[in-house]
């Protein structure tokens, strides 16, 4: 009989968790301490100072969720109160969304469940590999560059400028993978956006070589026909 009724259970958690069409349920998991404490779920109104809210609840045994429906998937976040200051973003988009949030820095919480919030978590560690690795370099070499410019020390000027073209671009290389390796994802925008920040020599056959790597689903995306337009105007 207890079989049976851990059996039923289990049948019976699937069965709550069948999502509808165009439907989305988040997932939150949190350190107990929070217990209590409201969550808010916003979603982007077209800019990220206009926000709009979805949906808020409270944490209770260190969980939270969020179930609703959306038409589209839109960029978001959410809001732990007492930590307002630090939201993590993420995807509005149908699926089961899991949150493993970060009690200490919840902007650094682990984000996965659906096609978008696996690229996006992927996404912030490559760019978080690209700060960390600028900053060293920065720290190293940038004194060194101020200096050789002052002093009109043209062998070291082009010397330094080497090595931070070198670390450009390393680092594009991988952006330009990630895009590759993702598609089929709006999050590939994102890393485009990215790409082209920190490409040093900017062509319109090498930009859009790039471009065309992406699935004709995000290129006809809001944002992918603006970036299509302004790559077409290189021309």
């Amino acid at each position: 009989m207890k079989k049976l009724l851990l059996i039923g259970a289990a049948i019976l958690a699937v069965c709550c968790n069948n999502l509808k069409e165009n439907e989305y349920l988040i997932t939150g998991t949190v350190d107990p301490a929070f217990n209590g404490r409201y969550v808010v779920l916003k979603e982007n109104g077209g800019s990220i100072i206009a926000l709009n809210t979805v949906d808020s609840t409270t944490i209770e045994n260190g969980k939270f969720s969020f179930r609703g429906t959306t038409d589209s998937i839109k960029s978001g976040f959410f809001y732990v109160e007492g930590k307002e200051e630090d939201p993590m973003a993420l995807y509005i988009e149908k699926g089961t969304i899991d949150i493993k949030v970060d009690k200490d820095t919840v902007s650094n919480s682990v984000i996965s469940g659906t096609l978008n919030n696996n690229a996006f978590y992927k996404y912030l560690q490559l760019d978080k590999e690209f700060n960390n690795q600028y900053s060293k370099i920065y720290n190293i070499y940038n004194d060194d560059y101020m200096k050789a410019v002052k002093e009109k020390d043209t062998v070291n000027v082009k010397r330094l400028e080497n090595i931070f073209d070198d670390f450009y671009k390393k680092n594009c290389s991988k952006y330009i993978d990630f895009i590759k390796e993702h598609p089929d994802s709006e999050v590939s925008l994102l890393a485009f956006t990215s790409y082209y920040r920190y490409t040093k020599n900017k062509s319109f056959t090498s930009i859009n070589k790039v471009y065309q790597t992406l699935s004709h689903k995000v290129k006809e995306t809001e944002k992918g026909k603006r970036l299509g337009e302004l790559i077409k105007n290189m021309e």
